[in-house]
């Protein structure tokens, strides 16, 4: 920081006026005559105490009054505080980066604006105010891409096409592409504006390792402004979340909708209104807490098989529209057809118990086949989705061939491996194509149990959601030991470390997949290997690996505005041209390779239903999926003026509310912040003080004491 002032010949006057008070002092000063009278030799030390007394006070008045004509002359010459930059011509022309936050929570309205519109405005009076010459770069928090320095008029013209965002975006990538902007500018001068509501879930600059270096590399003649433009009662009730419970569902199902309502301001009456296909289908009056969440359960059923979308809305608006309706998708399929293999009844016994249904009908009764080993190559395939083979001892070199063909088609296998596998048979060149590891041993003593462990995996989501499982409560005392395949993934392991639930995925050759599980998924008393199948996890793992060998509920439907959305294929898939339907009605159509995987939609920004479509001549497509907005801007928690300054630099950084703080903040970062009013005020004091003290010291008449006459108080003393 550097003092500069705007009239030095006025500092100066003042400096010479210092010697004003000090030549009158000089030329007043009067000589003492000398005469000597005996009879005062004793007043000598007080008189000497007096002149001393009398010379601290004048040297104290003419200080003062040296101070004061200097502080005068000071205030006048107007001086100002500046930082290093200042020295620059003011007028000269500047490189400004102004980044608005376009995220959804800027659409709250406050007295008939949204805050985007109020950053707008803002920004445009900002930019009138820059000197002429001066260039502008936009950046909004949604898209920070492709932008440069451009002229004043036409940066005025890019904020007034600038509309709320679906997508939450980064106002640390705006910033950050901001920064790398300025980085190249010529311009001498150098400003950063960013227009924000200024709550927690916008905020991400914290912490940033990017922005440290790019601080650095722009050097200390910045300037920052921070400009909040947060509504100042916040008045939001909001749908976070409403999907169905348990992915997708059979047809005719009884389905639970689960709807979350948040609060952010007053307690709130509303109404809930769930919708299916179009169709009205249920409305229930809510209260939501002020600052809370509450749970609304809904109910729907009677869904044919096939793809369902449906809606959750309120009745009444509020300041943040874009959070009162919440979309979601449902895929209605009938259960996947499994096909049980073991050697004996008693093999089968739980894992039948898991997946058949407690009230059987028909359509279940069809979807489930039991089987012995024995009569596994006269089976047909054609209509089953997963094979599952329990402790089943071997196959013969026919029956390992039918199940590669039969992961080739698309199917998928489940192998779970007992005291009867023989390991000549698994081992085989023919089974090691398809299986994802080699049997080595049986491990026998120490007991151990089941472990989850840290990796995601699709098997392990309902686990994680819900926090739990009683894996850890039973205790397995048997299990084959194996050596993994270089591509394997290990889905469970044991607590010892051991491969548990092993996965080989689908490859070129293959498009089906196959789990191996190194013990049984049987119970017996007698030489127990495990107390797997007596636990309720067991129950949801096999329901879950089920869907997943069938390829069903592991399609995602809820998306949130943004992100890249993936429609996964498999090998065997007719479809090669897609039609993507967008909520705005538009189609537009992508073509993909027969090879390839998934179907990629990028960053789908408009929230609503979209519907995917394709056909063939004997298999038609018609599925979908929901976009939806980021709960996180319903969460309007603000963040205070100092913890936006803390990761801004320091001393460069201000934060303001309106437009008046906006360009105090301007002038003091460009001219510097004026001292007049402080030396003004220090000019008052010089002058009280003055006046005080001259007044107390001339009131005092400084008196010679009087000495007792020797001749007078004996002559008394005789009479």
């Amino acid at each position: 920081m550097t003092l500069s002032l705007l009239h030095p010949l006025l500092a100066g006057l003042a400096l010479s006026a210092v010697a004003i008070p000090i030549v009158i002092h000089l030329l007043l000063r009067q000589q003492p005559k000398t005469v000597i009278f005996p009879a005062l030799v004793l007043l000598k030390p007080r008189q000497l105490q007096t002149i001393r007394r009398l010379k601290l006070r004048h040297w104290l008045l003419l200080f003062l009054r040296a101070a004061l004509l200097a502080v005068l002359g000071l205030a006048l010459a107007r001086p100002t505080l500046r930082s290093s930059m200042l020295s620059i011509d003011q007028e000269a022309p500047l490189a400004a980066v102004m980044i608005v936050d376009d995220s959804p929570s800027m659409g709250l309205i406050e007295r008939g604006d949204t805050r985007l519109t109020r950053a707008k405005s803002l920004a445009q009076e900002a930019s009138q105010r820059l000197p002429e010459g001066s260039q502008i770069a936009v950046f909004t928090s949604s898209d920070n891409g492709g932008r440069s320095l451009a002229p004043i008029s036409v940066a005025r013209q890019q904020l007034d096409r600038l509309e709320p965002s679906n997508e939450q975006g980064s106002l640390a990538d705006a910033l950050t592409a901001g920064l790398q902007t300025l980085i190249e500018s010529t311009l001498p001068r150098r400003e950063v504006y960013i227009f924000t509501d200024g709550y927690r879930h916008s905020w991400n600059i914290s912490g940033d390792s990017r922005l440290t270096l790019l601080w650095e590399k722009v050097g200390s003649d910045i300037n920052v402004f921070v400009i909040n433009v947060r509504a100042e009662q916040a008045q939001n009730v909001s749908i976070e979340s409403a999907r169905p419970a348990g992915g997708s569902v059979a047809p005719q199902a009884e389905i639970a909708i689960d709807v979350q309502l948040r609060s952010s301001g007053e307690e709130t009456d509303n109404i809930v209104r769930l919708s299916m296909d179009g169709e009205a289908r249920s409305e229930k009056p809510v209260r939501v807490p002020a600052g809370q969440g509450i749970k609304v359960p809904f109910q729907i059923s009677g869904l044919a098989e096939g793809f369902h979308q449906g809606d959750v809305r309120l009745a009444t608006s509020d300041g943040l529209a874009i959070d009162d309706v919440r979309y979601f998708s449902i895929d209605v399929r009938s259960s996947p057809r499994v096909l049980i293999v073991s050697d004996t009844p008693s093999d089968a016994i739980y894992f039948r118990k898991a997946i058949e249904p407690v009230s059987p009908s028909p359509e279940s009764s069809r979807s489930l086949t039991e089987i012995r080993t024995r009569d596994w190559e006269k089976t047909d395939l054609s209509s089953v989705d997963v094979v599952a083979l329990l402790n089943v001892g071997q196959l013969d070199q026919k029956g390992w061939s039918k199940l590669i063909e039969f992961i080739a088609r698309g199917g998928g296998v489940f192998v779970a491996v007992g005291a009867s596998a023989l390991t000549d048979s698994y081992n085989a060149t023919m089974p090691q194509e398809i299986l994802p590891a080699r049997l080595d041993s049986i491990h026998e003593r120490p007991p151990t149990r089941l472990s989850i462990g840290e990796k995601p995996h699709p098997l392990m989501d309902r686990f994680r959601e819900w926090g739990e499982s009683d894996f850890a409560d039973g205790v397995i005392l048997r299990y084959w030991k194996t050596v993994p395949m270089p591509a394997a993934v290990v889905v469970l392991r044991y607590a010892d470390g051991q491969p548990a639930l092993i996965e080989r995925a689908s490859s070129s050759e293959r498009a089906g997949r196959l789990l191996l599980l190194t013990t049984p998924t049987h119970y017996q008393a007698s030489e127990i290997w495990n107390e797997l199948p007596l636990s309720w996890s067991f129950v949801v793992l096999v329901e879950e690996m089920i869907k997943y060998l069938a390829g069903t509920g592991e399609t995602r439907l809820d998306y949130l505005a943004g992100e890249n959305v993936e429609i996964p294929r498999r090998r065997g898939d007719p479809w090669t041209l897609y039609a993507v339907k967008d909520p705005a009605g538009p189609v537009e159509r992508l073509a993909v390779d027969h090879r390839d995987t998934s179907v990629v939609i990028p960053r789908v920004r408009t929230i609503g239903q979209y519907t995917v479509t394709a056909s063939s001549p004997n298999r038609p497509l018609a599925t979908g999926f929901s976009v939806n907005v980021s709960p996180n801007e319903s969460l309007l928690e603000p963040i205070s003026d100092d913890e936006m300054l803390a990761t801004l630099p320091t001393g460069r950084a201000s934060v303001v509310r309106d437009a008046t703080d906006l360009q105090r903040a301007e002038g003091t970062s460009r001219i510097g912040r004026e001292l007049f009013p402080w030396l003004m005020l220090i000019v008052i004091c010089l002058l009280t003080a003055e006046s005080y003290f001259s007044n107390w010291f001339y009131r005092r008449k400084e008196s010679i004491p009087s000495v007792p006459n020797p001749l007078l108080s004996s002559s008394t003393k005789r009479s």
